[in-house]
């Protein structure tokens, strides 16, 4: 285990094992940049000279998604945060991304970070967090404590943006397909009605792929009218390309 100093932007991190467990937590935004078990990566993540692109491994807080326009109530008071994504007039993933987290507490197998974010046009309230990376030999421990530093009730959310990696192929053993199709494997009530879903979407494609297509561009295009721009619109967007094919 070990610290190092991140070249372009100066600020260490945190290289932490056990066993064959190996994670590297950034001071910039306590991102986790990368996580191996047996020099397998678990998450996509990004170079030693880079920032996080696409928010990979990044903590998102004191709101994790997007806020339209930026602008927000809680409790009679009013937010309005800097618009970081203007091409779709969104404040996305909160405040303390791209800030300095202050090393609290380490070990061989683990750090922990703390951030003050201070009273601001798009958070009027103080808000300590703290966040742990801890391994051991059953994966990687995230914790996150948050304390409302304010005199007042403060709105709070958080979330992690890993980006899992599937490994270097997709293949499966014939044998694993062979289990599930005979049904000699044991699998709980939500795989069962994932296969279900799929058999049934899947099945009715094939017999009748007109009838599906029509369908699908009926709700798409109602989607579409109660979501004409933003986030939504955007993902509608790609339905939409997917839908008219090459």
């Amino acid at each position: 285990a070990g610290s190092f100093r991140l070249a372009l932007r100066d600020r260490p991190q945190h290289e932490r094992r056990h066993g064959s467990h190996r994670a590297i937590v950034t001071e910039v935004g306590a991102t986790l940049r990368h996580y191996s078990v047996e020099d397998a990566d678990i998450i996509d993540g990004f170079g030693v000279e880079e920032w996080s692109p696409s928010g990979r491994g990044q903590v998102l807080a004191p709101w994790p998604n997007r806020l339209d326009g930026g602008k927000y109530r809680f409790e009679d008071r009013d937010g309005r945060a800097a618009l970081d994504e203007p091409e779709l007039q969104n404040a996305i993933h909160g405040l303390v991304r791209w800030l300095p987290w202050r090393t609290a507490s380490k070990s061989a197998d683990g750090v922990e970070l703390t951030c003050v974010l201070h009273p601001q046009p798009g958070y009027p309230w103080r808000l300590d967090l703290q966040v742990g990376y801890r391994l051991d030999g059953t994966g990687l421990t995230v914790s996150i404590r948050a304390r409302n530093g304010s005199s007042v009730p403060a709105p709070f959310g958080i979330g992690f943006h890993p980006y899992l990696t599937v490994g270097t192929h997709r293949r499966l053993r014939r044998e694993d397909v062979e289990q599930v199709r005979q049904g000699t494997t044991r699998s709980n009530r939500s795989d069962r009605r994932s296969r279900w879903l799929n058999i049934a979407v899947a099945g009715e494609l094939v017999q009748d792929p007109d009838t599906v297509l029509r369908r699908a561009r009926a709700n798409l295009e109602r989607l579409q009218a109660n979501h004409p721009r933003g986030q939504g619109a955007m993902w509608l967007r790609q339905w939409e390309k997917l839908l008219d094919g090459p």
